[in-house]
């Protein structure tokens, strides 16, 4: 849905690189003639004195929830998704989560791009280092939550969310539009 799947195969050759294994396209393990390139990205994790396990989990377990939810979703709910009208705004409810806005936006020159601002906090993108996947699992919930009341604070957040994602960009906060916003709060 907004490039997931060119997005799960990148995420599928970093698990074969990490696992011996093709996640999203057909492939079969073979644990006994793993070649030296299968068995260098987990060398490299391992030769590393400290492991940071934060960063192989924002770079590895997110695609597994995307790959989960979307195989278990129904036709409705794809097609309710593609259905949303541009601008749309949902607000989470998360106690133990930062506050902030996840934003997909659409350039002027109709690509997509997520971004997340923590509240009073700078923008984080692709541009900044932070991988879409990693942005998308802060807004990851049960279908049948309920959402909560949109905070004082949206709108200036948002703004300044646009603004300064577009000067990360070389742009201007009108060459982009607001997709779908997800607020988080506490």
């Amino acid at each position: 849905m907004i490039g997931i799947r060119e997005r799960l195969n990148i995420r599928s050759s970093d698990y074969q690189k990490m696992a011996g294994i093709e996640v999203v396209k057909d492939s079969i393990r073979n644990l006994d003639k793993m070649t030296e390139e299968e068995l260098a990205h987990v060398r490299e994790l391992y030769s590393k004195e400290e492991v940071d396990f934060d960063e192989v989990l924002d770079r590895f377990m997110p695609a597994t929830e995307y790959m989960r939810r979307l195989a278990t979703a129904t036709e409705t709910e794809i097609k309710e998704a593609w259905d949303l009208p541009v601008g749309t705004i949902s607000v989470l409810e998360k106690p133990f989560s930062s506050e902030g806005i996840v934003c997909l936006l659409r350039s002027a020159n109709d690509e997509l791009e997520v971004v997340w601002k923590e509240r009073n906090g700078p923008v984080k993108s692709r541009f900044t280092g932070a991988s879409q996947e990693s942005i998308l699992h802060k807004i990851t919930v049960d279908v049948d939550e309920k959402g909560a009341s949109l905070p004082k604070w949206f709108d200036d957040e948002q703004e300044s969310l646009m603004n300064e994602f577009a000067i990360s960009t070389r742009m201007t906060a009108n060459d982009f539009s607001p997709v779908i916003s997800i607020c988080i709060v506490n």
